[in-house]
């Protein structure tokens, strides 16, 4: 017999599924990923693990709109440009 191994009404033995030691039934909690585990090995959720994204405008307040394009006919020199 082991150090479990006693009768409590309504309670039964288990494993405790971090540490694997024998408990009882009420001395064991779920815990937030769905282990049972005792009171030494149960831990709460990491609170980041709500942390939402904030949605980030990256556009300017005001633009201007592109100057419209500037070719130079091929068949003119550079010299008659200016």
């Amino acid at each position: 017999m082991g150090l479990r191994d006693y009768f409590v009404l309504g309670a039964w033995n288990c494993l405790c599924d971090v540490c694997g030691q024998k408990r009882k039934s009420y001395e064991l909690r779920k815990r937030w990923d769905g282990i049972m585990a005792c009171q030494r090995c149960w831990e709460p959720r990491q609170p980041q693990d709500f942390v939402r994204g904030v949605a980030d405008d990256m556009s300017a307040p005001w633009t201007r709109p592109d100057p419209e394009p500037q070719f130079i006919d091929p068949a003119t020199r550079p010299e008659d440009v200016l």
